[in-house]
C-alpha cells in the first residue's frame, strides 16, 4: 500500500454517514492534535529498535503508513474517545511479542500484530482483518453473491455486526439458507440462522409460502432465533419491520456518529396480528437482539427461551487498499424502548430451558454469567421480567422434550394460551 493513500467504506445496505465521510476529511485535524503526534512518536521510538536490519525508517514505508491510518480510525470512529498514548503502548506490546515470538517475521507482520493488539485492547470484536479473513466476511455479508466487488471507492460504511467469539460458527453458517420455514398444523414455523444481505427477503418469502401452505388459516408464528450470531444492522430492520409495521426498530449511539434512528419502511404488519412467539438463548446476538427487543417492546410477540448474549454495539468495516480491512466498533444500539442490549440481553418473558440432555457441552451465559472469553460487563445484568411459568402456557410438554422451547410456543400457540398479560415490557 502507498504511503499516505487512505481506507475506503464498503455499502452494505443500510448507510451510515459519518459526518467525515470520508477518512481524509477528518485525518487532517486528527493530525494536528500535538498528542497524535506525540503518540506517533512514541510508536517510532518504540518499535524501531525491533525492526529487522535494513528496513525502512518508519515515515518512508507502507508498513508505518498503514498503522497510522488504523490509528486514526479508532481516534476518529470508535464507539468512544480514545487516548492516542494508550491506543500506541497497546500496538508496542503486540509488535513486540511477535517480534520475540516470531525472529524473522518481517515488518509487515510485526505492523499487523501491532493493529491487532491495539484494537483487541478496544474491545472483543473490534479487530484487524487479514485478506482472507475479508474474503470470508464477503461472504456472511452477500450470500450467494459474494463474488460482488467490494474494493470500490465507496464512502460509507459497513454496518456488520457478529457475535464475538463465535466467528467459526458464522463462517460455518455463511454457505447455509439464512431463512427456512415450515408448516406445523396451523402454526407457521421460520428460522433465521443468520442476518446477511438475503434474509429480509427470504422472510418475505417465507411468509407468503406459509399463508399459502395453510391456504390462509394460520393461527399464529414461531419465529426462531436461538443461536443466531447475528448479521447486518440493516437486515434486522427489515425483518422486524414486516411485524411490527410503521415504527422505530433501533437506534445507535457513538462517538463519531452521534444518535440515529431508524424506522420500519414498512406500513402494516404482514401477519395482521396473528399471535407471534419469539425463541431466543444465550447464543442469540446482535441483530437477533435488535429483532427480538423490538417485537418485545412492541408487545408483537411474546419471547420464550433465555437471556440472550447481550451484544448490542455495531461494528463497522473499514476496507484497505492492501486488501485487508479494519473492524471497528462504532456505536452502540438501543432498544425502542431506550433500553440497553449490551451485555444486558434480552430477557424473555417466558423462561424455559431446553432438555438437560440437549444442552450438555454447550458453551455461553447460563444464568447471566457471561461467555467465556468474554470480558465483564461494566453494567449490571437487568433483573429478569417478570415471566409466566412455562408449566401455565404447555403443561402437555413434558419437562425432557427434546425441544422443549420449541414444542411449548407451538402449543401455547395453538390452544390460544398467549395474551398481553404475558408481554409484560412496553413502550410507555
Amino acid at each position: 500500500m502507498k504511503a499516505g493513500r487512505k481506507p475506503t467504506k464498503l455499502v452494505v445496505g443500510l448507510a451510515l454517514l459519518l459526518s467525515c465521510a470520508f477518512l481524509g476529511a477528518c485525518a487532517r485535524g486528527i493530525d494536528d492534535r500535538a498528542d497524535v503526534r506525540v503518540a506517533l512518536d512514541q510508536y517510532r521510538l518504540g518499535v524501531d529498535p525491533m525492526r529487522p536490519r535494513g528496513a525502512a525508517y518508519p515515515d518512508q514505508d507502507a508498513d508505518h503508513a498503514l498503522f497510522g491510518n488504523a490509528l486514526r480510525l479508532v481516534l476518529e470512529s470508535y464507539v468512544t474517545p480514545s487516548d492516542p498514548r494508550a491506543l500506541v503502548a497497546a500496538a508496542v506490546d503486540g509488535y513486540r511479542m511477535k517480534r520475540y515470538g516470531n525472529p524473522d517475521a518481517s515488518t509487515r507482520v510485526l505492523t499487523e500484530a501491532a493493529i491487532d493488539s491495539m484494537l483487541a485492547a478496544l474491545d472483543p470484536y473490534s479487530a484487524f482483518l487479514s485478506t482472507e479473513r475479508v474474503r470470508e466476511l464477503r461472504d456472511e455479508i452477500y450470500g450467494d453473491r459474494a463474488s460482488l466487488d467490494v474494493e470500490g471507492p465507496s464512502t460509507a460504511d459497513a454496518d456488520a455486526t457478529d457475535a464475538g467469539g463465535q466467528g467459526g460458527a458464522i463462517r460455518k453458517r455463511s454457505k447455509l439458507r439464512p431463512v427456512t420455514h415450515r408448516l406445523a398444523g396451523d402454526i407457521g414455523y421460520i428460522r433465521i440462522r443468520q442476518f446477511n444481505e438475503q434474509t429480509g427477503a427470504q422472510l418475505a418469502d417465507a411468509l407468503m409460502s406459509l399463508r399459502r401452505q395453510s391456504r390462509g388459516q394460520l393461527a399464529g408464528a414461531v419465529l426462531d432465533l436461538r443461536d443466531n450470531p447475528g448479521g447486518l444492522v440493516e437486515q434486522a430492520v427489515k425483518v422486524a419491520e414486516q411485524f411490527v409495521g410503521s415504527a422505530e426498530i433501533v437506534s445507535t449511539r457513538g462517538h463519531g456518529v452521534g444518535t440515529r434512528h431508524y424506522f420500519s419502511g414498512a406500513s402494516a404488519d404482514v401477519l395482521a396480528g396473528l399471535p407471534m412467539a419469539v425463541l431466543i438463548n444465550n447464543r442469540s446476538a446482535s441483530a437477533a437482539e435488535i429483532v427480538a427487543g423490538a417485537l418485545q417492546d412492541y408487545q408483537r410477540a411474546v419471547v420464550f427461551g433465555t437471556r440472550s448474549f447481550g451484544k448490542g454495539s455495531v461494528q463497522t468495516v473499514y476496507w484497505l487498499p492492501g486488501g485487508e480491512a479494519v473492524r471497528l466498533t462504532t456505536a452502540r444500539y438501543f432498544r425502542p424502548s431506550g433500553g440497553v442490549v449490551d451485555c444486558v440481553g434480552i430477557a424473555p418473558n417466558v423462561e424455559i430451558r431446553p432438555a438437560p440432555s440437549s444442552e450438555a457441552g454447550a458453551e455461553g451465559r447460563a444464568g447471566g454469567k457471561p461467555y467465556l472469553g468474554r470480558p465483564p460487563c461494566s453494567i449490571a445484568i437487568a433483573p429478569p421480567l417478570e415471566t409466566t411459568p412455562a408449566a401455565a402456557l404447555c403443561p402437555e410438554v413434558a419437562a425432557d422434550a427434546p425441544d422443549r422451547p420449541l414444542d411449548c410456543a407451538i402449543a401455547a400457540l395453538r390452544m390460544r394460551r398467549l395474551s398481553a398479560s404475558v408481554q409484560t415490557r412496553a413502550i410507555d
